[in-house]
């Protein structure tokens, strides 16, 4: 998708399933950058603190 002035078809003619689509896309979407958050915290955690024990030694 370009932007929203490029929807095909128009959102008056939307059914309820097709609208629901790029809903369910946009829910797919956060679970997975909601994931790739989670991840990248916790190598955060662990680099901290592997960087604190091998400052430590």
């Amino acid at each position: 998708m370009s932007g929203p002035e490029e929807l095909h078809p128009h959102p008056d003619c939307l059914t309820p399933r097709t609208a629901a689509l790029p809903r369910d896309e946009t829910d797919r979407i956060q679970a997975r950058i909601d994931c790739l958050a989670r991840n990248r915290d916790r190598l955060r955690s662990y680099l901290a603190a592997v960087r604190q024990d091998s400052a430590a030694s």
